[in-house]
């Protein structure tokens, strides 16, 4: 998320929520998901990995990580007695409310077609307990014909307010209640941060297996800058297995358990430096 968008954000939420007055607890402000660099090295070390050809060996990358939530399968729910399903696999989280992470909801699946949603309407926050679907009192699928404009949740967050309350905020003014909560099970549901976003500064470098002739193993070595390939850093290398199963490069090591044309079975030691 752009920095630049951070304060604008900011005084949208500080304001919705002091129109709100104190009916709104602490905990339930909503806070611009600050973004944070972090380095992701893959596979795990000392652990027997299998690839196929064209597929990357290792890789090193970093960048602003990308927080999702993520669904193992879809949840299925009820509104207004029509059976709904949120289908994943991961949806972006744009704010924090306290420890939980709350991501936009753009689409629903009813009987088997996606159907957009209006913005702010539906949201899911994960925390340790699992992940909670909130549903707004105004949420109502579109008919037909009807056209939803597309948002950018970061620059419209004021839409995930319902009147002058948080949608989070339970009841406002003795009215009725501003939301319907879906608990959803840890087991279906839950927070990925081992991503990162192809944003502005994110820079990675990989080893892609190319296959294997006689006794020699061709690899590739790719760098990539805000999701663009360097030319100028890559370059096809070859490894005689003859003389070594284990493969040096850039300060990484990996041990060749078995190579053919079709799978590419090994053990990393060292990560790509």
């Amino acid at each position: 998320m752009p920095n630049k968008n951070l304060a604008a954000v900011s005084i949208v939420l500080t304001g919705a929520l002091l129109a709100g007055g104190c009916a709104t607890p602490v905990n339930n402000q909503l806070t611009p998901l600050a973004p944070k660099n972090i380095t992701i090295k893959r596979p795990a070390l000392q652990n027997e990995t299998t690839v196929e050809i064209g597929q990357s060996i290792m890789f090193w990358a970093y960048g602003p990580a990308e927080t999702v939530i993520q669904l193992e399968r879809p949840y299925e729910f009820e509104h207004n007695e029509r059976g709904l399903s949120l289908i994943g696999p991961n949806f972006p989280a744009v704010a924090m409310r306290g420890n939980d992470h709350i991501a936009w909801v753009n689409y629903v699946s009813v009987d088997g077609e996606l159907i957009a949603v209006k913005p702010g309407e539906l949201l899911l926050s994960s925390a340790s307990k699992g992940c909670t679907l909130t549903v707004s009192n105004t949420f109502s699928l579109p008919k037909n014909g009807d056209a939803i404009t597309p948002v950018n949740p970061v620059d419209s967050f004021s839409s995930i307010f319902t009147g002058e309350r948080a949608v989070f905020g339970g009841s406002g003014g003795g009215g009725p209640a501003a939301t319907q909560e879906h608990q959803i099970p840890t087991a279906v549901c839950g927070i990925d941060q081992s991503t990162i976003s192809d944003s502005e500064d994110s820079f990675r470098k990989e080893l892609v297996y190319l296959g294997r002739s006689g006794d020699t193993i061709q690899l590739a070595y790719r760098e990539f800058y805000n999701n663009m390939a360097r030319p100028a850093f890559s370059n096809n290398i070859q490894y005689d297995l003859g003389d070594s199963d284990v493969i040096g490069f850039q300060g990484a090591r990996f041990k060749v358990l078995s190579a053919t044309n079709t799978f590419f079975t090994y053990e990393v030691m060292k990560h790509l430096q």
